[in-house]
Parts: C-alpha cells; sequence; structure tokens
C-alpha cells in the first residue's frame, strides 16, 4: 500500500479519492467535493489517499484543529475505505497510522466517527 496527500485541483481528487468517499457519503458529487476542499484546505482539512498499485482503496480526510481545551488536536473528518477492500481491517489502521504520523508533534491525536 502507498500513500499519497491530495491536493486541492489533483486530478486524484475526483478520479478516486471520490470514489472512496463516497461508500459513505452517496450525496457527494465532483463539484460538492471540490468546493469543500477549496473552503477546507485553508482550513487545514487534508486527504491522504491509499493506493494498492493504482487503484484507491481508502481516504482519510483530516485537519488540525487549535482550541483552548487541547491547544492543537489531530480531528479525523473522514476514514473510508472500499467494502471490497475492508475485508482485511488493515486499510483503516495504516490509514489512520499514517494521518498520525504527519501530524506535528505535541499535537493530541482524536477521531470522531465517520
Amino acid at each position: 500500500m502507498v500513500l499519497h496527500d491530495v491536493e486541492p485541483g489533483d486530478p486524484r481528487l475526483e478520479r478516486d479519492v471520490l470514489a472512496v468517499l463516497r461508500e459513505l457519503r452517496p450525496h457527494l458529487t465532483g463539484a460538492i467535493l471540490a468546493a469543500v476542499y477549496t473552503e477546507g484546505y485553508p482550513q487545514g482539512l487534508r486527504y491522504l489517499a491509499a493506493y494498492d498499485k493504482d487503484r484507491c482503496i481508502g481516504v482519510a480526510g483530516w485537519r488540525v484543529v487549535a482550541n483552548t481545551s487541547a491547544i492543537r488536536k489531530l480531528y479525523v473528518d473522514d476514514l473510508v475505505t472500499l467494502v471490497r477492500s475492508a475485508e482485511s481491517g488493515s486499510v483503516p489502521a495504516r490509514i489512520g497510522t499514517s494521518a498520525t504520523d504527519v501530524c506535528p508533534l505535541g499535537v493530541p491525536r482524536s477521531r470522531t466517527p465517520a
């Protein structure tokens, strides 16, 4: 499994990330995802995509949130895998671990259900 950060405007956002996110968010369209990412990116929203060869099999949407209770906290917006890939159970764990790895040291981690 190879992990890639997907930036706004990257063709993989609509081609790959959207297909995986729609497993849990069937209302999403390419236009909605692009609009949300354009607005959310300056707020810290990032997408990390997991690939098995050339196929995207999982996505984590995450950001670091500043607040008074924890100062900074890793917030996972989405942690989604393709149904066919979720059987092993290791994809969400690897994506989630990777999202915390890119988080600055000293930031408390928190996860929210999808």
